[in-house]
């Protein structure tokens, strides 16, 4: 079984705009990450990914935050869920001008297991 956890921050609004350039997207994730590193040191994290989003007639923008560990665990408890994103919410807060609707942290778990129809499957 192999355990990873994710965060993901949705509805981005960046210096008014929800709808980022790659100038802005690479701004706002260096700016995350150097907060993370200096400010939540026990967040590791692979990589940090900007997504932007067209729906339903409007233009979104979410950041992804992959293969995490907080407190060297790569599956957190409901208790490290709810510090981290606590944690997340107020480094984020003082970026200016950046807002956000939700962050959600995910556990994901993935099984590897043989597949029907595949040789030696």
């Amino acid at each position: 079984m192999l355990s990873n956890s994710r965060i993901y921050i949705f509805k981005i609004c960046y210096q008014n705009t929800t709808w980022l350039s790659y100038r802005q997207t690479n701004q706002l994730i260096g700016l995350i990450a150097q907060m993370f590193s200096s400010c939540i040191k026990d967040l590791k994290f692979k990589n940090i990914q900007a997504i932007n989003v067209y729906e339903t007639e409007k233009y979104g923008c979410q950041i992804h935050i992959n293969k995490i560990s907080y407190c060297e665990n790569r599956s957190l408890s409901k208790e490290q869920i709810a510090e981290l994103r606590d944690k997340i919410k107020i480094q984020l807060h003082k970026i200016s001008q950046l807002s956000f609707e939700d962050i959600l942290v995910v556990n994901d778990e993935f099984e590897f297991k043989a597949t029907p129809g595949l040789i030696g499957g």
